[in-house]
């Protein structure tokens, strides 16, 4: 299945929410989306679980 739709979202020290967002963004509808997390120097985790959480999701991606 192809791509439909892009998400661009930044965060900053979002480590307390990256899982539910992160849920809701894949879970909802039928279409087929990949996400941008665009991280704006997170010091309490939110990288390193966004890196966690590629691993479930194929269409995951980080900018660093």
């Amino acid at each position: 299945m192809n791509i439909q739709l892009s998400i661009l979202c930044p965060v900053l020290n979002e480590r307390a929410y990256i899982d539910k967002l992160t849920e809701t963004y894949f879970t909802t509808d039928g279409i087929q989306k990949e996400v941008f997390f665009i991280d704006a120097g997170s010091n309490d985790g939110t990288k390193e679980r966004i890196i966690e959480l590629q691993s479930t999701y194929k269409n995951l991606h980080l900018i660093d």
